[in-house]
């Protein structure tokens, strides 16, 4: 299948190049830092499968899905995000994302969704799936529950205190990134603001 990579970060991309290389019948024909570019490439490429990040520069990923589904519904994309947003999730399902993936997913769930896509089998992440379904269920769970380590990492962070430089050293991510993952963090708890996560820490004592 004609593939094209896009995300942001250059070392996302040679990682996912290097997984991707297990699969027979699979071949990245362009890879893309941005989402314009991203529905540029597909439309270009006739590419049959787009794996693409959610949080990108001049157009989202989740806008890079609609605008390459309402020009060919064919292609089969794949979303990619650093964190399981049920609002993120909810919102691909709605526009027809064929599969979601964590960053630090390991390899056999990434090769398992990326061969469930290319069979047509729409498929998520499991931790994706279950989180969501946490989520929908109404349960009262911790964030320790209802997040990934690294969504956890981020969620100590701030409630810690951290301003945006110290949380980018600490995720080992850009600057720039770090309010994008604050909202994500927030729709996947579902709270308004920085207040309500230190009331979420309280209440289930995490430091």
């Amino acid at each position: 299948m004609r593939t094209v990579l896009a995300d942001d970060h250059l070392m996302v991309r040679e990682g996912l190049k290097r997984v991707l290389s297990k699969l027979e019948g699979i071949e990245i024909v362009a890879e893309c830092a941005d989402g314009a570019e991203a529905v540029e490439k597909a439309r270009e490429t006739a590419c049959e499968l787009l794996i693409v990040d959610i949080g990108m520069p001049r157009m989202s990923g989740l806008e890079a899905l609609r605008a390459v589904k309402a020009w060919d519904p064919a292609p089969r994309v794949v979303m990619l995000s650093m964190f399981s947003d049920p609002g993120n999730v909810g919102r691909a399902v709605a526009d027809g994302a064929d599969g979601y993936l964590l960053k630090d997913d390991d390899e056999s769930t990434v090769l398992s969704v990326v061969r469930n896509v290319m069979a047509g089998v729409a498929n998520f992440s499991p931790r994706v799936q279950s989180i969501l379904a946490s989520r929908l269920s109404g349960a009262d769970r911790s964030p320790e529950d209802l997040l990934t380590p690294r969504e956890m990492e981020l969620f100590r962070c701030i409630v810690r205190g951290y301003q945006n430089k110290r949380i980018a050293s600490e995720l080992g991510i850009a600057p720039r990134t770090v309010d994008f993952h604050k909202r994500n963090l927030r729709d996947a708890l579902g709270v308004e603001s920085v207040a309500d996560l230190v009331r979420l820490a309280q209440r289930y004592g995490i430091a």
